[in-house]
C-alpha cells in the first residue's frame, strides 16, 4: 500500500504492479472544517509536525525572516514537539525572530483544529512526505496552503494552492503571493475547502476495503 504517487512510481520498479495499491490519505470534514469568514482569521502562518530534520523547519524560519522584515504584523506558529526544538529555537534567537516565531509544542486534536480554523495560511517545508495528514487537514478547515514538492503534496495542491522549491527565497515568495492579496487567499482557501472533501475517511476506508476484498 502506497502512501503517494511518488512512493508508487519507484516501488514499481521493484515490485509487480498488480500488488501495488495507492491509497493516500484521508481527512474527517465533519470535525476539521472552517467556521469563521477567511479575512476575520488572524495573520498567522501555521505548520504543524514534529521538529525533527524532516520537515525541515530551518528553511520555514529562513523564509519567515524575509517575509518579516516588510509584514512585522504577521506571526509564525508551529505545533509539534521532536528532537530538533533547541536547534529550532536556536534558529530563532539568531534571526532575532522570538516575538514572531512560536513553537506549541505538542498538541491535542482540537487544539491543533482550533489553530487550523483561525489561521490564514498553512506551510509545509519537509524535505520527505507521503500525502500529509496535516496538509489534508489544514485544507479542509480553509487555510491557503503552500507546501515544498514533498510527496503527494504537489499532487493535491494542483490549482488550489502554491508549490515552493527547496530554497528560503522561493519559499518566501510563494507565501508572500498569499500574505500581499487576501483576496486571492480567500479565494484558494474555498477551492482547498472543496478538494479537501474529496479525501474523507470514509472515500478511505473503503478504498481499503475494496483493496483487501479483491485480494480474499
Amino acid at each position: 500500500l502506497c502512501v503517494s504517487h511518488k512512493q508508487h512510481k519507484i516501488l514499481s520498479n521493484f515490485v509487480v504492479k498488480k500488488k501495488l495499491f495507492y491509497i493516500g490519505n484521508g481527512v474527517d470534514v465533519n470535525f476539521f472544517k472552517s467556521n469563521m469568514p477567511f479575512l476575520d482569521r488572524k495573520k498567522i502562518i501555521l505548520s504543524v509536525g514534529n521538529l525533527r530534520w524532516q520537515k525541515n523547519y530551518n528553511l520555514l524560519i529562513e523564509a519567515f525572516s524575509i517575509i518579516h522584515k516588510k509584514n512585522n504584523d504577521w506571526k509564525l506558529v508551529i505545533c509539534g514537539e521532536g528532537p530538533d526544538r533547541k536547534e529550532i529555537q536556536e534558529k530563532i534567537k539568531i534571526k532575532k525572530l522570538e516575538r514572531n516565531v512560536i513553537l506549541k509544542g505538542y498538541l491535542n486534536q482540537k487544539s491543533i483544529k482550533k489553530w487550523m480554523q483561525s489561521s490564514r495560511i498553512f506551510v509545509m517545508s519537509s524535505k520527505i512526505e507521503g500525502f500529509p495528514k496535516a496538509l489534508l487537514e489544514a485544507a479542509a478547515c480553509g487555510c491557503a496552503c503552500v507546501s515544498t514538492n514533498a510527496g503527494d503534496c504537489d499532487y493535491f495542491l494542483k490549482d488550489i494552492g502554491y508549490i515552493s522549491k527547496n530554497n528560503k527565497y522561493d519559499l518566501a515568495n510563494k507565501l508572500l503571493k498569499l500574505i500581499n492579496s487576501p483576496k486571492l487567499s480567500e479565494a484558494i482557501s474555498l477551492k482547498a475547502i472543496k478538494k479537501a472533501n474529496l479525501f474523507t475517511w470514509e472515500k478511505y476506508v473503503d478504498l481499503h476495503r475494496k483493496i483487501y476484498a479483491d485480494l480474499l
